[in-house]
């Protein structure tokens, strides 16, 4: 589920509507709607808190990036070549460090976890597909200032754009257009660069 990055007022504002004028609220509130999907989809996370089930395919490394962060808690870490995910294959918070600003989780000694033995092969996340289960929350408690000013800006590029199906320059009697075929403008992606999903 997206989440709404900014509100319908800031919007009107930064448009000089007044807030007394309706018009354009339903066009302007599914915008922000549809905004804040496009924003997230191209930041690759999601910006306000929830907590997630995910199950991950383990690939031999010590480290496991989460598709959320800022991560706030881990409640379940499990890795489970048969997908029970059963008590005794959950990961005690002893054996790793959360990394809570890049969104990874780093195992710190070796153990072979299917028996809880200790083991001399390494620490890492053993390969299999979807065997490990990782339940925790992340996102930010509120929209970070930039976030929200990235999607007034991209809110308002949208409304501005209603009407002219991407023009952005017609020659001398229409017989040749040029379109604007960007859906997030320069100005927008340079605020939301931070927030971008980055490879461990």
């Amino acid at each position: 589920m997206s989440s709404l990055l900014t509100s319908l007022a800031n919007v009107k504002e930064y448009l000089k509507i007044p807030t007394l004028t309706t018009t354009y609220d339903a066009l302007l509130t599914n915008l922000v709607k549809r905004s804040g999907a496009l924003l997230e989809k191209y930041m690759g996370r999601t910006i306000l808190q929830a907590t997630y089930t995910e199950y991950y395919d383990g690939d031999g490394k010590t480290k496991l990036l989460l598709n959320q962060w800022p991560i706030i808690s881990v409640t379940e870490l499990n890795m489970d070549n048969s997908r029970l995910f059963l008590t005794a294959t959950q990961i005690q918070p002893s054996d790793y460090v959360i990394w809570n600003n890049v969104g990874y989780l780093e195992l710190l000694k070796p153990l072979d976890y299917l028996s809880g033995i200790e083991t001399a092969y390494g620490r890492f996340f053993i390969h299999g597909q979807q065997n490990i289960k990782v339940t925790y929350a992340a996102g930010y408690a509120t929209v970070p200032d930039d976030v929200e000013q990235a999607s007034i800006i991209h809110v308002a590029y949208l409304y501005n754009k209603a009407g002219s199906e991407g023009h952005i320059s017609m020659s001398l009697g229409g017989l040749a257009k040029s379109y604007d075929r960007r859906a997030i403008p320069d100005e927008v992606a340079m605020y939301l660069e931070p927030y971008r999903r980055r490879p461990v």
